[in-house]
């Protein structure tokens, strides 16, 4: 989005005030296909373990800024979120009995998604937990057919690729009766410079 900003204030620079131009070309292409920005990493049992020791031996459960910065490419929310929801010692990471599950639904039924209050009939569970197990009970209750039916998006969502960006054409400001009627409105944009029009 930063890039975006960047061409939007050459653009004004350089006397392009036109609401009509676009620099759709500018924004990150993850921003353009739907995808996230910095992919999901998942904490290894050496990351878990020096987190534990960090927490319970060093500098506590208030520090998680400088928890932080002794964690390689962690920052304080991860580490936080990692010790409240799965590793601090009352919290049980533990399969999951029949009758937790007989209660899960009932208390869905009663209260719908509400997490935090769901999560207070579990005294070692946190919402997180909650809402996880909710979901897989889900998954495994649905009939095979929407399971695959399930699939088959997910594989179709990944083979989606966006069009190419298109830049609308800049109009001459200065002129109040050019509304660039006898040009194409918009104009594929090659990607190598913004202002390339030709």
């Amino acid at each position: 989005m930063n890039d975006f900003i960047k061409f939007a204030g050459i653009a004004l620079l350089l006397g392009c005030t036109c609401p009509n131009v676009v620099f759709a070309s500018a924004l990150p292409p993850s921003v353009l296909s739907g995808q996230r920005r910095t992919p999901k990493n998942k904490f290894t049992p050496e990351e878990d373990a020096q987190l534990t020791e960090l927490v319970e031996q060093q500098l506590g459960v208030r520090y998680w800024k400088e928890i932080a910065e002794k964690m390689d490419g962690r920052n304080a929310r991860q580490c936080r979120e990692r010790w409240v929801n799965y590793l601090a010692p009352g919290v049980s990471n533990g399969p999951w009995t029949p009758v937790e599950d007989a209660v899960l639904t009932e208390r869905y039924v009663k209260l719908g998604p509400k997490w935090n209050e769901i999560a207070l009939f579990f005294p070692r569970r946190t919402d997180i937990h909650v809402k996880n197990r909710w979901i897989l009970l889900q998954r495994r209750m649905e009939p095979a057919e929407d399971k695959a039916n399930r699939k088959a998006e997910k594989a179709k969502a990944k083979q989606y690729a966006p069009p190419p960006p298109i830049v609308a054409q800049n109009f001459d400001r200065d002129d109040p009766t050019d509304f660039g009627r006898d040009e194409p409105l918009f104009r594929q944009f090659d990607g190598n410079d913004p202002f390339d029009w030709n």
